[in-house]
């Protein structure tokens, strides 16, 4: 992801809020089943953008993942 963020300079706002409420919705989640994700930074999260060329706009948005769950706390 960091590298993503480093090409992309000028990304719309509503793009950003997005990907920033995939990562909570995420981390919520995760919290909700008792599991603390103790290392999350750019690398650990994974995306997939997508670009829809049919709109006047330039559409585009991401689907989030988190990965890397080898420091984790379960039954906090």
């Amino acid at each position: 992801m960091s590298n993503v963020l480093e090409e992309k300079r000028a990304m719309p706002y509503y793009f950003l809020i997005d990907v920033i409420y995939q990562i909570t919705k995420g981390m919520c989640y995760l919290h909700d089943i008792q599991i603390v994700h103790q290392d999350l930074k750019p690398d650990n999260i994974l995306f997939n953008i997508i670009n829809n060329d049919k709109s006047n706009n330039g559409f585009h948005y991401a689907i989030m993942k988190l990965v890397d769950f080898g420091c984790l706390k379960i039954n906090v």
